[in-house]
């Protein structure tokens, strides 16, 4: 495809973007987000492209890349708009890779660095950390 060649990172991050939402396609959307990344890493859309390329491997039960990709993608941007839901994700996939202990260390990670927090990022968490059993 000779236009993929001649795509903008924006053009790329968009097409990778619509097929999660749209197509539902994730592994196409996986390798346009791989692409992504390894031309783009320091792009201000790539905080953005680790977390849906995190998403595209946790909605295939892929948790153990899930994980991979979120710590990754929090480790290189733990100050943008997107840390917050990538570092919930992170718990999640531990938490469903039976590394619970290590899921509830995140989400008070998740709460100690991030007092401002979304309401549905706020309510996935507290239900994310009764399902790991967190104390709190």
């Amino acid at each position: 495809m000779a236009a993929e060649t001649s795509e903008t990172p924006e053009q790329k991050y968009d097409r990778a973007h619509w097929l999660i939402i749209k197509r539902r396609d994730f592994l196409a959307a996986e390798r346009v987000l791989t692409e992504f990344i390894s031309a783009n890493r320091s792009h201000q859309l790539a905080p953005n492209a680790y977390y849906w390329l995190g998403r595209t491997y946790f909605v295939r039960s892929n948790f153990e890349q899930a994980a991979i990709t979120f710590a990754e993608g929090f480790q290189r941007f733990p100050k943008s708009k997107k840390a917050p839901v990538t570092l919930l994700n992170l718990g999640n996939s531990l938490s469903r890779l039976g590394k619970n202990r290590e899921a509830c260390m995140t989400y008070r990670k998740l709460q100690k660095n991030f007092r401002q927090i979304e309401e549905a990022v706020k309510r996935r968490l507290d239900r994310e950390q009764k399902r790991s059993k967190c104390l709190r």
